[in-house]
C-alpha cells in the first residue's frame, strides 16, 4: 500500500496535482484519488485496518443501493414477512 503524488501539466499549461492511495486486496489493485496529502493518508490508514480486519470492501466492487435494496426485498420475502415490512 502507497501514498504518491502525481504530478502533470493540462493542455493550457496549468501544473496540477494529486495524492494517490494505491493498494491490492485479494489480487485485485486499486487506486483512489484526492486532492490533499491528509485525506489520502486517512483513508490508507483506514484500508490498512479494514484489510487487516477482512472488511474492506473496495468501492469499485461494492453494491449500489437498488442492487441492495433489491437484496433486501427478496431476503424478506424468502423470510415471509408481512407486505408492510417490506414496502
Amino acid at each position: 500500500m502507497s501514498v504518491r503524488k502525481r504530478e502533470w501539466t493540462t493542455r493550457s499549461g496549468e501544473r496540477r496535482e494529486a495524492w494517490i492511495v494505491d493498494y491490492a486486496v485479494n489480487g485485485s489493485r486499486h487506486l483512489k484519488t484526492f486532492e490533499r496529502k491528509k485525506d489520502a493518508d486517512g483513508y490508507e490508514a483506514q484500508v490498512s485496518v479494514d484489510v487487516g480486519k477482512g472488511i474492506h470492501i473496495a468501492p469499485s466492487k461494492s453494491v449500489t443501493v437498488a442492487e441492495a435494496g433489491d437484496r433486501w426485498i427478496k431476503a424478506c420475502e424468502a423470510d415471509e414477512l408481512e407486505r408492510a415490512t417490506r414496502w
